[in-house]
């Protein structure tokens, strides 16, 4: 392997290294994302407001309670006989009245509110199950990724010792221009020479030049692109 051939062939594992970081970090903010974000708030809202009727609903039973406690003994105070006073009466009837409008009223609303209640905890057991099927497959995604993730790991560290081995067999000058090169083309600083044309700008080698990249002893650029020109045999 020539010159130009060992710093293509660096180029190859240096790419191969930038695309694979770049899919660890894809990797990354995959696993850092929250895919269940919004089901898990729409969860929460909902919950904040099953109890929130459930609290409402214990109040009016509560006050129900109180009412019917206060007008049964209000209506056995009434019928007892121990009340004869007529106008004591009269105010005492007309409170049993209002006691009874107020109970009928609580009645209503109280049904009312078990029946939002019960609709409400049923569409709830529904998110609910649909956010713990959701969770089960991220979390088998999940592990998926994070196997990806190791054996992506495993390859960048054999590349990178490919690459020390590969760097220690080329000559310090011929890694300086590469590296700068490198720089300033995007990463690809070495072009493979095919059937007399760059094949990155597509520009013909001259055969003086051609001749001179098969030999091997001398690295040669494009006159155009100006990267190294390289002969894979």
């Amino acid at each position: 392997m020539n010159r130009a051939a060992r710093l293509l062939e660096l180029q190859k594992i240096d790419l191969e290294i930038k695309d694979k970081l770049k899919r660890m970090r894809e990797i990354s903010q995959t696993l850092q994302e929250d895919p269940l974000a919004d089901l898990r708030e729409k969860h929460e809202e909902m919950r904040r407001d099953l109890e929130y009727l459930e609290s409402l609903q214990r109040e009016l039973e509560l006050e129900l309670l109180g009412i019917s406690d206060h007008l049964e003994e209000q209506e056995q105070l009434l019928y007892s006989g121990r009340i004869r006073n007529p106008k004591e009466l009269a105010h005492l009837q007309k409170e049993v009245e209002a006691l009874k409008r107020r109970r009928d009223q609580l009645d209503e609303r109280l049904m009312a509110s078990l029946e939002r209640t019960e609709q409400l905890r049923n569409r709830f057991s529904e998110l609910e199950r649909q956010l713990k099927e959701a969770e089960a497959r991220w979390e088998e995604q999940r592990a998926k990724w994070e196997t990806v993730e190791r054996k992506v790991k495993r390859y960048l560290l054999l590349l990178r010792r490919q690459r020390e081995l590969l760097r220690k067999r080329i000559p310090p000058g011929d890694l300086k221009l590469y590296e700068e090169l490198a720089r300033l083309k995007g990463g690809v600083a070495v072009a493979e020479l095919k059937e007399g044309v760059c094949s990155v700008c597509g520009v013909s080698v001259p055969q003086r030049q051609i001749e001179a990249v098969r030999r091997g002893d001398e690295l040669i650029t494009c006159s155009n692109c100006e990267r190294i020109l390289a002969i894979v045999t």
